[in-house]
């Protein structure tokens, strides 16, 4: 193995902290992985790696070694893009990062899409609630909620998202629809409360932000969690208009209290700044913000 191998090996442990994980990226065997990283030490003459039965960590020698690393392969990698997009065709490794709720309500079939109309990119999406750290990590672009202030960060806006209140069609059959926000302490509530990391505060106050304190049906940490209790019939939840909309035209669900609005956040496709936006990437811009633009027209699949 090159030592630029090496290096990329050497890498990927640090970002995965896990060799068996870091070994699944790289379609390698954990044991060959761990057999470079001990070539590695030996070469340089120094412990680069604290590890323990379950993970890895970086020593402060190897920490150094794996932001310089991180460096030459960026370099690397925009050199080979830039080679590769001499022929214009998109092709290659697309690595996205999404948060998990909206990547598993809309980015799996647009991805679908996009790999029809791009055959020769092959997309790896990797679900994380934890803030993006794309340069370091290595991803080509990742899906932001919400405002985004990171120098290190470029980012294109392509939709728009808000919380709604909503039931199912059975639950409003069986219960009626509230009218007011008053009628709604009569209902099933379902809260979404704890949310970690980058989750819209909107989830987490939304009650709050009614005047509504307690007397909830069920209270959960989890999104999916809500949204699958709602389609259950279990009661009424406030969840983000891209996971219900779909439901809502099939009118399975139905959108209570439409006249409550939240304010909208955008949605943002992000990317490193300063960097050569390979040819796959702008593939991928270009299509996400066009199929956005017609749903908004009626012509997409939302």
């Amino acid at each position: 193995m090159s030592r630029i191998d090496s290096l990329r090996v050497f890498s990927e442990v640090v970002a995965a902290r896990n060799f068996t994980l870091a070994a699944k990226r790289l379609g390698l065997t954990p044991s060959a992985v761990s057999k470079q990283i001990g070539m590695l030490e030996t070469r340089l003459g120094v412990r680069l790696l604290n590890r323990t039965t379950r993970t890895v960590s970086p020593t402060e020698a190897g920490q150094l070694y794996a932001e310089r690393c991180r460096l030459i392969l960026d370099e690397l990698d925009e050199v080979e893009d830039l080679i590769a997009d001499m022929d214009s065709t998109p092709r290659g490794t697309l690595k996205l990062a999404a948060e998990p709720v909206f990547g598993r309500a809309i980015l799996a079939r647009i991805l679908h899409d996009y790999g029809k109309q791009y055959p020769r990119v092959h997309a790896e999406l990797f679900l994380t609630d934890h803030s993006l750290e794309l340069v370091k990590q290595g991803f080509d672009a990742g899906v932001h909620l919400g405002a985004l202030n990171d120098p290190a960060l470029s980012s294109i806006t392509f939709a728009n998202h808000s919380v709604i209140l909503c039931a199912s069609a059975n639950y409003i059959q069986e219960y009626g629809s509230p009218q007011t926000v008053d009628e709604l302490n009569a209902h099933r509530l379902i809260k979404i409360s704890s949310m970690e990391f980058h989750q819209p505060r909107q989830l987490d106050d939304y009650y709050l932000n009614l005047g509504i304190k307690d007397k909830f049906e069920l209270t959960v940490n989890d999104t999916d969690m809500a949204y699958h209790a709602v389609m259950s019939s279990a009661g009424i939840a406030p969840l983000p208009n891209y996971l219900v909309g779909l439901q809502i035209q099939r009118a399975r669900l139905i959108h209570v209290l439409p006249h409550i609005a939240t304010e909208a956040h955008p949605v943002q496709l992000v990317f490193p700044a300063n960097r050569h936006i390979s040819s796959k990437s702008r593939s991928f811009i270009d299509f996400l913000t066009n199929y956005f633009a017609n749903a908004r027209r009626g012509q997409g699949r939302e």
